[in-house]
């Protein structure tokens, strides 16, 4: 049964909440992404005139796949231990479960991991995720796959 008392976030602080935790998000990776290249190419030289060889190109790749894996952490960690990242504190919000209570790491996890999804497929077709209207009541398709509610504090 739904308690009537809960109100839940609307579209547009949600779009600000995700914008705070992606500029976090991001300029973390982006410093990692950084250094992890300074250190891993070795003749800079070649990266100017764009002939990596194949090991330096692996280890371009892995930088990349392991910023995602700062994107998982950071929404995970903090949603399954605070209920909020620092995004959604600002915004007063708070994710839930379908009984409005804190969410465990699995679920936080999951919910991290299609998060990074849906950013990627955002990114890729501009934006429909973003821009079609939030599945029932407030809503997003990550909220439906992992059953959970995000809601005013």
């Amino acid at each position: 049964m739904e308690n009537t008392n809960i109100r839940r976030a609307n579209y547009f602080v949600r779009v600000i909440s995700s914008f705070i935790d992606l500029t976090i998000v991001y300029f973390i990776v982006l410093i990692y992404v950084v250094m992890m290249l300074a250190l891993s190419i070795t003749d800079m030289e070649a990266l100017a005139n764009k002939t990596l060889s194949d090991e330096e190109t692996q280890k371009i790749i892995l930088v990349f796949i392991s910023g995602g894996g700062v994107h998982i952490l950071y929404f995970a960690i903090l949603e399954a231990l605070f209920g909020s990242t620092l995004g959604k504190l600002i915004c007063g919000l708070k994710v839930v479960d379908k009984e409005y209570r804190r969410i465990n790491f699995g679920i936080a996890l999951a919910r991290a991991i299609f998060n990074l999804i849906s950013y990627f497929l955002v990114s890729l077709l501009i934006g429909i995720f973003m821009l079609l209207p939030m599945y029932g009541r407030g809503r997003t398709l990550t909220d439906i796959i992992c059953g959970t509610n995000v809601i005013r504090r």
